[in-house]
């Protein structure tokens, strides 16, 4: 784990206007565990809110640029390495910080061939269930069911994420400014199931 100071994170607008998230709002963050995994919901009806005399640490304020700031214990609570794996999303109509959906894709992806996404690896892998093991430096990466269910779920998300209005069976993931996010494609076959994953 990287040694992180807190850092600002932006809600996204829609989020501001859909819940009516107005700067100066209180909020405290309660961790907690989903089906799918570690979550951080922002409570915004902190149970102790700011009183004449008592600086809660615990207790913060939304900026006037929609921004929170969000602490250490999160971020190791959520096993963030950097501020680009944050993500927000409704749970149970609750706003909640999530390591986003494609980081925990590629890392599936990297437990199982950890060099992919480096640059000297071929640009293609196609994943695809298979009840007998993975021959390694394959193009074909054979996972369990319950990997492989896994993925697809994760690629719904990013699609979700990145390409909401299209119905289109792939998605694209841009490059981040920073460079520490290659751009990637992701096309879900049904016939045979498959998902297979372009480097651009």
């Amino acid at each position: 784990m990287v040694d992180m100071a807190p850092v600002l994170f932006t809600i996204p607008i829609y989020f501001r206007e859909r819940m009516r998230i107005e700067p100066g709002t209180t909020l405290e963050y309660e961790e907690f565990e989903s089906g799918v995994g570690k979550r951080v919901m922002i409570n915004f009806k902190p149970k102790q809110p700011f009183l004449f005399g008592n600086n809660n640490q615990d207790v913060y304020r939304v900026s006037a640029e929609g921004q929170i700031a969000i602490p250490k214990h999160v971020l190791v609570y959520l096993g963030i390495q950097n501020k680009d794996e944050i993500d927000i999303e409704l749970y149970a109509n609750d706003l909640t910080l999530i390591r986003g959906h494609f980081f925990r894709f590629k890392e599936i992806i990297v437990s199982k061939r950890n060099d992919f996404f480096m640059d000297h690896s071929s640009d293609l892998l196609i994943v695809r269930f298979h009840p007998e093991s993975d021959q390694e430096h394959e193009s074909t990466l054979f996972v369990d069911n319950a990997t492989f269910l896994e993925l697809r779920h994760l690629y719904y998300k990013i699609k979700s994420k990145f390409d909401p209005n299209s119905s289109n069976p792939w998605v694209g993931v841009p490059e981040d400014t920073a460079g520490s996010l290659k751009g990637i494609s992701i096309h879900y076959s049904t016939k045979p199931e498959a998902l297979i994953i372009q480097k651009e």
